[in-house]
């Protein structure tokens, strides 16, 4: 993360515009936790939770056939549909063995021969009962896991700035946004309760520190066109972008976000990768794109 020192955030307060609010880290964190108690911020929260709690409801009805009672919590519904089920297929597993052994103790009658086609008819009810109840507790065990990855991208999106609706419109991008989650949902599993995402090969795909990607590594990367890399609340981590060749000379290859107008823009933007003013990258870098934004004096 690029961090300013006191010399260069006086230079970067200098250069801009308009008001500017200075705090601490400190300050900083306790401004973002003391957000969590806000009315807003709790209504936020509570409307999603809402939400997700409906579509879980929702999924279950679809697939049982019953609906929640109306002073029921989803924990207690979803729990009973799923003990429905067990109890529903142990009671025909039970029936099945006591024919089983009453045809089994007895032979040449015609109530036999009667018992064997119960038997044969329960077995059948049986085998399509439990091929039915083990599709519907699959499915409602899936739904559940698609809400906790769904929870992980909202997540994720915390931290991002997003280029201006003048850019990209905010109905396009939020179409992308959800696009790409649904997307990357199809790759994503929990393993030993943890997140990880899959390759086309079915393989648990790493970073370059072989640590495992998270929701926001691959949200980051299928959103990054509509993403302003050069606001980042993190900052911005320039790595190879600027390196010197054989020959000594410093080469500079650098994206530049589009909120990058003015001389004024790149200079914030080149001393927020951690460039000094007086530097020998710096002044490469402002050399090659001074032309490519307006000059303000």
């Amino acid at each position: 993360m690029a961090k300013l020192n006191k010399e260069e955030a006086l230079a970067k307060v200098t250069e801009g515009k308009g008001e500017f609010h200075v705090s601490t880290i400190e300050e900083h964190e306790s401004f973002l936790t003391n957000l969590k108690d806000t009315d807003i911020f709790k209504e936020q929260i509570d409307g999603r939770v809402r939400e997700i709690y409906q579509r879980i409801d929702s999924d279950v009805s679809g697939i049982t056939g019953e609906e929640k009672a109306s002073d029921e919590k989803t924990y207690d519904y979803v729990k009973r549909q799923l003990s429905q089920l067990s109890d529903n297929a142990k009671a025909l597993t039970d029936k099945k063995a006591d024919l089983e052994k009453a045809v089994n103790d007895k032979s040449g009658s015609e109530t036999i021969e009667l018992l064997k086609s119960q038997v044969e008819n329960l077995k059948k009810k049986y085998d399509t009962y439990k091929e039915e109840s083990d599709l519907k507790y699959g499915e409602l065990e899936k739904s559940g896991v698609q809400m906790r990855i769904m929870n992980e991208f909202d997540r994720s999106i915390t931290g991002l700035k997003f280029k201006d609706a003048t850019i990209i419109p905010e109905d396009v991008r939020n179409a992308m946004i959800n696009n790409s989650k649904t997307e990357l949902a199809k790759q994503a599993d929990y393993v030993d309760g943890k997140l990880v995402f899959r390759d086309s090969e079915g393989k648990i795909m790493y970073n370059d520190q072989a640590q495992l990607i998270t929701a926001k590594d691959i949200l980051s990367e299928k959103l990054k066109s509509v993403i302003d890399q050069g606001r980042k609340i993190e900052g911005v981590d320039i790595k190879d972008e600027i390196k010197k060749d054989d020959g000594g000379k410093i080469v500079v290859n650098i994206n530049l976000p589009d909120s990058v107008k003015t001389n004024a823009d790149l200079t914030a933007h080149l001393m927020s990768l951690g460039m000094k003013r007086d530097s020998d990258e710096y002044r490469a870098a402002y050399a090659k794109y001074i032309d490519k934004v307006k000059k303000v004096t």
